[in-house]
Protein backbone atom coordinates (compact mmCIF):
# COMPACT_ATOMS: atom_id res chain seq x y z
CA UNK A 1 0.00 0.00 0.00
CA UNK A 2 1.06 3.46 -0.67
CA UNK A 3 2.32 5.62 2.12
CA UNK A 4 1.04 8.70 1.54
CA UNK A 5 2.90 11.93 3.86
CA UNK A 6 0.34 13.99 5.85
CA UNK A 7 1.85 17.00 4.52
CA UNK A 8 0.36 15.67 1.33
CA UNK A 9 -3.24 15.88 2.27
CA UNK A 10 -5.25 18.31 3.84
CA UNK A 11 -7.66 18.41 6.83
CA UNK A 12 -10.61 16.64 5.13
CA UNK A 13 -9.00 14.36 3.42
CA UNK A 14 -7.21 13.13 6.59
CA UNK A 15 -10.39 12.99 8.09
CA UNK A 16 -12.14 11.20 5.72
CA UNK A 17 -9.40 8.62 5.68
CA UNK A 18 -9.27 8.30 9.96
CA UNK A 19 -13.01 8.08 9.37
CA UNK A 20 -12.72 4.66 7.48
CA UNK A 21 -10.25 2.83 9.55
CA UNK A 22 -10.64 -0.58 10.16
CA UNK A 23 -10.59 0.56 14.09
CA UNK A 24 -14.42 1.81 13.42
CA UNK A 25 -15.40 -0.27 10.85
CA UNK A 26 -17.49 -3.54 11.95
CA UNK A 27 -16.33 -6.63 9.96
CA UNK A 28 -15.31 -9.95 10.80
CA UNK A 29 -12.84 -10.29 7.58
CA UNK A 30 -9.72 -8.36 7.86
CA UNK A 31 -8.73 -9.04 4.24
CA UNK A 32 -11.98 -6.88 3.47
CA UNK A 33 -10.88 -4.31 5.89
CA UNK A 34 -7.70 -4.18 4.42
CA UNK A 35 -9.30 -4.03 0.72
CA UNK A 36 -11.87 -1.59 1.45
CA UNK A 37 -9.52 0.99 3.31
CA UNK A 38 -7.42 0.44 0.22
CA UNK A 39 -9.58 1.04 -2.38
CA UNK A 40 -11.59 4.31 0.13
CA UNK A 41 -8.20 5.87 0.51
CA UNK A 42 -7.24 5.76 -3.31
CA UNK A 43 -10.85 6.89 -3.94
CA UNK A 44 -10.65 10.03 -1.97
CA UNK A 45 -6.95 10.83 -3.19
CA UNK A 46 -8.08 10.57 -6.76
CA UNK A 47 -11.48 12.56 -5.99
CA UNK A 48 -9.36 15.32 -5.05
CA UNK A 49 -7.33 15.83 -8.33
CA UNK A 50 -5.82 19.47 -6.65
CA UNK A 51 -4.13 17.29 -3.85
CA UNK A 52 -0.62 17.14 -5.31
CA UNK A 53 -0.82 20.52 -6.52
CA UNK A 54 -2.09 22.01 -3.37
CA UNK A 55 0.83 20.85 -2.03
CA UNK A 56 3.30 21.48 -4.39
CA UNK A 57 2.20 25.75 -4.25
CA UNK A 58 2.06 25.29 -0.44
CA UNK A 59 5.06 24.51 0.17
CA UNK A 60 6.94 26.37 -2.53
CA UNK A 61 5.20 29.60 -1.32
CA UNK A 62 6.37 28.62 2.45
CA UNK A 63 10.52 27.37 1.49
CA UNK A 64 10.67 30.70 -0.70
CA UNK A 65 9.30 32.77 2.29
CA UNK A 66 11.64 31.41 4.48
CA UNK A 67 14.69 31.54 2.24
CA UNK A 68 14.32 34.43 -0.03
CA UNK A 69 14.72 38.13 0.89
CA UNK A 70 14.96 41.40 -0.82
CA UNK A 71 15.57 39.65 -3.72
CA UNK A 72 18.53 37.11 -2.36
CA UNK A 73 18.36 33.67 -1.65
CA UNK A 74 20.01 31.96 1.24
CA UNK A 75 21.68 29.30 0.12
CA UNK A 76 23.93 28.65 2.79
CA UNK A 77 20.50 27.94 5.47
CA UNK A 78 19.23 25.68 2.53
CA UNK A 79 22.51 23.87 2.66
CA UNK A 80 22.44 23.37 6.13
CA UNK A 81 18.96 21.77 6.13
CA UNK A 82 17.83 19.96 2.65
CA UNK A 83 14.51 18.63 4.01
CA UNK A 84 12.47 21.08 2.51
CA UNK A 85 13.87 21.37 -1.20
CA UNK A 86 14.36 17.38 -1.53
CA UNK A 87 10.50 17.31 -0.70
CA UNK A 88 9.46 20.16 -3.21
CA UNK A 89 12.41 17.95 -5.96
CA UNK A 90 10.29 14.59 -5.32
CA UNK A 91 6.55 16.70 -6.12
CA UNK A 92 8.12 18.34 -9.41
CA UNK A 93 9.50 15.29 -10.54
CA UNK A 94 5.65 13.44 -9.69
CA UNK A 95 3.60 16.27 -10.53
CA UNK A 96 0.91 14.68 -13.27
CA UNK A 97 1.00 17.74 -16.07
CA UNK A 98 -1.53 16.28 -18.19
CA UNK A 99 -5.47 17.74 -18.06
CA UNK A 100 -4.27 20.70 -15.79
CA UNK A 101 -5.64 24.15 -16.37
CA UNK A 102 -3.02 26.55 -18.14
CA UNK A 103 -2.72 28.80 -15.44
CA UNK A 104 -1.48 25.74 -13.17
CA UNK A 105 0.87 24.42 -15.29
CA UNK A 106 2.70 28.48 -16.57
CA UNK A 107 2.18 28.63 -12.60
CA UNK A 108 4.10 25.30 -11.85
CA UNK A 109 6.91 25.46 -14.59
CA UNK A 110 8.09 28.85 -13.02
CA UNK A 111 8.44 28.00 -9.68
CA UNK A 112 10.05 24.86 -10.60
CA UNK A 113 12.69 26.40 -12.88
CA UNK A 114 13.87 28.82 -9.61
CA UNK A 115 13.70 26.13 -7.40
CA UNK A 116 15.47 23.58 -9.68
CA UNK A 117 18.11 26.76 -10.16
CA UNK A 118 18.35 27.18 -5.93
CA UNK A 119 19.00 22.82 -6.04
CA UNK A 120 21.73 23.33 -8.35
CA UNK A 121 23.37 26.00 -6.73
CA UNK A 122 22.76 24.44 -3.28
CA UNK A 123 24.30 20.96 -4.66
CA UNK A 124 27.48 22.84 -6.11
CA UNK A 125 27.71 25.66 -3.15
CA UNK A 126 29.75 27.42 -2.34
CA UNK A 127 30.23 29.29 -5.78
CA UNK A 128 30.93 32.37 -7.18
CA UNK A 129 28.19 32.20 -9.47
CA UNK A 130 26.19 30.10 -11.78
CA UNK A 131 28.67 30.34 -14.74
CA UNK A 132 31.50 29.52 -12.24
CA UNK A 133 30.01 25.91 -13.09
CA UNK A 134 30.38 24.80 -16.79
CA UNK A 135 27.24 23.53 -18.57
CA UNK A 136 25.24 25.12 -15.70
CA UNK A 137 21.82 25.75 -17.72
CA UNK A 138 22.35 22.72 -20.00
CA UNK A 139 24.36 19.93 -18.79
CA UNK A 140 22.60 19.15 -15.41
CA UNK A 141 19.36 17.37 -16.26
CA UNK A 142 16.10 16.76 -13.81
CA UNK A 143 12.79 14.94 -13.85
CA UNK A 144 10.02 17.74 -13.88
CA UNK A 145 6.43 15.83 -14.40
CA UNK A 146 7.83 12.26 -15.39
CA UNK A 147 10.36 14.26 -18.17
CA UNK A 148 14.07 14.39 -17.60
CA UNK A 149 15.33 18.29 -18.71
CA UNK A 150 17.73 21.04 -18.04
CA UNK A 151 16.86 24.28 -17.27
CA UNK A 152 17.42 25.64 -20.72
CA UNK A 153 15.33 22.78 -21.89
CA UNK A 154 12.49 23.47 -19.06
CA UNK A 155 12.94 27.21 -19.58
CA UNK A 156 13.60 27.93 -23.65
CA UNK A 157 11.35 24.03 -24.98
CA UNK A 158 8.78 24.06 -22.12
CA UNK A 159 8.09 27.29 -20.50
CA UNK A 160 8.36 29.42 -23.02
CA UNK A 161 7.12 27.20 -25.67
CA UNK A 162 3.95 26.83 -24.48
CA UNK A 163 3.49 30.14 -22.90
CA UNK A 164 4.97 33.17 -25.11
CA UNK A 165 4.79 35.68 -22.36
CA UNK A 166 7.27 37.99 -22.37
CA UNK A 167 6.53 38.91 -18.55
CA UNK A 168 7.81 35.28 -17.69
CA UNK A 169 11.22 37.02 -17.89
CA UNK A 170 11.22 39.01 -14.82
CA UNK A 171 9.95 36.15 -12.97
CA UNK A 172 12.18 33.16 -13.57
CA UNK A 173 15.72 33.74 -12.15
CA UNK A 174 19.14 32.39 -12.93
CA UNK A 175 20.61 32.57 -9.74
CA UNK A 176 22.77 35.74 -10.60
CA UNK A 177 22.56 39.56 -9.15
CA UNK A 178 22.01 40.39 -12.91
CA UNK A 179 18.57 38.69 -12.95
CA UNK A 180 15.26 40.26 -11.82
CA UNK A 181 15.10 39.50 -8.24
CA UNK A 182 13.66 36.28 -7.28
CA UNK A 183 9.67 36.85 -5.62
CA UNK A 184 9.45 35.96 -1.81
CA UNK A 185 7.00 33.54 -2.30
CA UNK A 186 5.06 31.04 -4.75
CA UNK A 187 3.33 32.12 -8.35
CA UNK A 188 0.16 29.72 -8.00
CA UNK A 189 -2.71 29.29 -10.58
CA UNK A 190 -4.80 31.82 -8.88
CA UNK A 191 -1.86 34.72 -8.74
CA UNK A 192 0.30 34.39 -11.92
CA UNK A 193 -1.24 36.32 -14.02
CA UNK A 194 -0.97 39.27 -11.56
CA UNK A 195 2.21 38.56 -10.05
CA UNK A 196 3.55 38.10 -13.87
CA UNK A 197 2.35 41.84 -14.36
CA UNK A 198 3.41 43.30 -10.96
CA UNK A 199 6.87 41.40 -11.17
CA UNK A 200 7.45 43.35 -14.40
CA UNK A 201 6.29 46.60 -13.07
CA UNK A 202 8.40 46.35 -10.37
CA UNK A 203 11.66 45.48 -12.38
CA UNK A 204 11.46 48.14 -14.74
CA UNK A 205 10.76 50.65 -12.47
CA UNK A 206 13.85 49.94 -11.03
CA UNK A 207 16.95 52.72 -12.01
CA UNK A 208 19.64 49.91 -11.40
CA UNK A 209 17.63 47.95 -14.25
CA UNK A 210 16.33 50.10 -16.35
CA UNK A 211 19.56 52.98 -16.19
CA UNK A 212 18.65 56.32 -17.77
CA UNK A 213 20.40 59.60 -18.64
CA UNK A 214 18.59 61.70 -20.80
CA UNK A 215 17.57 60.24 -23.83
CA UNK A 216 20.14 57.38 -23.12
CA UNK A 217 18.81 54.54 -21.96
CA UNK A 218 21.07 51.31 -20.93
CA UNK A 219 19.00 48.13 -20.94
CA UNK A 220 19.57 44.34 -19.14
CA UNK A 221 21.18 42.08 -21.51
CA UNK A 222 17.74 40.40 -21.32
CA UNK A 223 16.24 42.54 -23.86
CA UNK A 224 19.41 42.07 -26.03
CA UNK A 225 19.42 37.97 -25.61
CA UNK A 226 15.37 37.63 -25.88
CA UNK A 227 14.37 40.79 -27.84
CA UNK A 228 11.87 39.00 -30.46
CA UNK A 229 10.03 38.02 -27.25
CA UNK A 230 9.50 41.86 -26.66
CA UNK A 231 8.74 42.91 -29.94
CA UNK A 232 6.01 41.79 -31.75
CA UNK A 233 3.08 43.56 -34.50
CA UNK A 234 5.84 46.36 -34.88
CA UNK A 235 6.54 47.35 -31.79
CA UNK A 236 9.76 47.90 -30.52
CA UNK A 237 11.70 47.39 -26.58
CA UNK A 238 10.70 50.78 -25.73
CA UNK A 239 7.40 50.31 -26.40
CA UNK A 240 7.01 46.66 -24.03
CA UNK A 241 8.94 48.73 -21.41
CA UNK A 242 6.38 51.86 -21.65
CA UNK A 243 3.64 49.33 -20.66
CA UNK A 244 4.84 48.77 -17.39
CA UNK A 245 6.84 52.30 -16.44
CA UNK A 246 5.08 54.64 -14.22
CA UNK A 247 7.04 57.27 -15.89
CA UNK A 248 7.72 56.43 -19.96
CA UNK A 249 10.84 56.15 -21.49
CA UNK A 250 11.59 58.40 -24.81
CA UNK A 251 10.40 56.43 -27.80
CA UNK A 252 13.29 58.14 -29.79
CA UNK A 253 15.62 57.15 -26.74
CA UNK A 254 18.94 55.57 -27.98
CA UNK A 255 19.27 52.37 -26.47
CA UNK A 256 22.47 49.89 -25.64
CA UNK A 257 23.15 47.05 -23.29
CA UNK A 258 24.73 46.79 -19.88
CA UNK A 259 27.35 44.26 -18.97
CA UNK A 260 25.49 41.44 -17.44
CA UNK A 261 26.44 40.56 -13.51
CA UNK A 262 26.59 37.09 -12.60
CA UNK A 263 27.64 37.24 -9.02
CA UNK A 264 25.64 35.01 -7.25
CA UNK A 265 22.13 36.18 -5.70
CA UNK A 266 23.55 34.73 -2.09
CA UNK A 267 22.26 36.34 0.96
Amino acid sequence: MVEISNRQLDSDQRRMISLTSCDVLVTSHPYLCYMRLTIITFLILFSYPSVAQVSFFKNADEFLNENVANGRVDYGRIKSNQDELKLLVDQIAAFDLKDQEPQTVKAFLINTYNLLVIKQVVDLYPIPGPLSVPNFFNGIKHEVGGKKMTLDQLEKGTLLKEFPDARIHFAVVCAAVGCPTIYEGAFTPENVENLLTERTRYTLNRNDFIKQTGKKIELSQIFNWYKKDFESKGSGLIDFINQYRDEPLPIDAKTTFYEYDWTLNDK
